[in-house]
């Protein structure tokens, strides 16, 4: 699942403050831009969408809140029908994420033994 957009994100500095970034999600990541021309540079940041991470309505309008498990993102949205268009699209990975055995326990890979013959 892909989708890209603007999303405002919470900066703390010494205040809390609002940044208008372009985000894309893609192979369950959620990369961001500062515009969509700075795509094909290196993102500002990431947050890696996983089966551990928590994806919910945040406590103002049109925010969401993406908690990892190390850091909590809040994002703002323009409009509450661009916050359902995340919301859907985010949870919907976490679904497959959670599905899957392989994205439950990211340190296992998969490995294959056994003797081969020529």
């Amino acid at each position: 699942m892909e989708k890209s957009g603007y999303l405002l994100k919470m900066v703390k500095t010494w205040k809390k403050t609002w940044k208008r970034r372009w985000f894309v999600l893609k192979d369950g990541e959620l990369l961001y831009y500062k515009s969509p021309s700075d795509v094909i540079r290196k993102p500002q940041g990431q947050i890696e969408v996983n089966a551990s991470s928590s994806i919910t309505r945040g406590d103002g309008k049109q925010v969401l809140q993406i908690m990892t498990g190390k850091y909590v993102y809040y994002l703002k949205a323009d409009s509450p029908n661009l916050l359902e268009e995340w919301l859907q699209v985010l949870q919907s990975v976490l679904r497959v994420k959670a599905a899957s055995p392989l994205f439950t326990q990211p340190d296992i890979r998969p490995i294959m033994k056994g003797l081969l013959f020529k």
